[in-house]
């Protein structure tokens, strides 16, 4: 399990007790304020997130955490609210999201209604070494993938779009709840203004998911 330097003084009381515990091994230092421990029982993104603790996963990071990219990007995609603080970490891609100033500093979700990546659509789980990652869930994700539309190329975007169509999993995403946010994002004033066929895949999409029945209650 991964601690902060907070977490781990309260386990040793004092930087005393802390520098005996790592020569004993009782604890060991990753790097600046991360400690484990165990000298392996974490990834390089169990630590990302625990350092960077108003972040998640985004992009190419998340759609290959989840299974929907085979290969691992060669940079960690972190979302972080529009006013965070610019992260200097050369295994860090940064992007920084307008609407979540409120929700991701203070939790307020005085804005839920009218802020779709909120809050509440950040997926947090636990590893087996109870180390927790964020990331969006599959709803705020395709969100995600199509306001970035041209960061891929259309092959590419169209089969990860093909895979949001077949995962039983994905659902409760309106054509209006992404046309509204578009807009806010000021990415296309409406949802018809995208390329064609861009536009007929993401309403192929919507036809396909719109009545299906879940039995399961999606969870990462």
């Amino acid at each position: 399990m991964l601690y902060n330097y907070k977490e781990v003084i309260s386990l040793f009381g004092n930087d005393y007790n802390l520098k005996k515990a790592i020569l004993a091994k009782q604890i060991f230092k990753i790097e600046k304020g991360i400690y484990s421990d165990g000298e392996n029982n974490f990834t390089v993104i169990e630590i990302i997130l625990k350092k960077y603790k108003h972040a998640f996963l985004v992009k190419d990071t998340a759609l290959h955490l989840i299974g929907f990219i085979e290969n691992e990007p060669a940079k960690i995609h972190i979302g972080t609210a529009r006013n965070a603080l610019r992260i200097k970490d050369d295994r860090i891609q940064q992007h920084f999201y307008s609407n979540l100033d409120v929700a991701i500093l203070s939790e307020n979700e005085c804005d839920q209604y009218s802020h779709f990546l909120s809050y509440e659509n950040i997926k947090i789980h636990i590893t087996e070494n109870n180390n927790e990652i964020r990331l969006f869930n599959l709803k705020a994700l395709f969100f995600d993938l199509v306001r970035n539309y041209k960061d891929y190329q259309k092959s590419t975007l169209f089969a990860l779009l093909e895979k949001f169509k077949t995962c039983r999993y994905f659902h409760g995403l309106t054509e209006w709840e992404l046309g509204d946010n578009l807009q806010h994002e000021k990415i296309v004033s409406d949802i018809e203004f995208f390329d064609g066929d861009l536009y007929e895949k993401i309403m192929d999409v919507f036809s396909e998911v719109r009545h299906r029945e879940f039995k399961i209650e999606y969870d990462l």
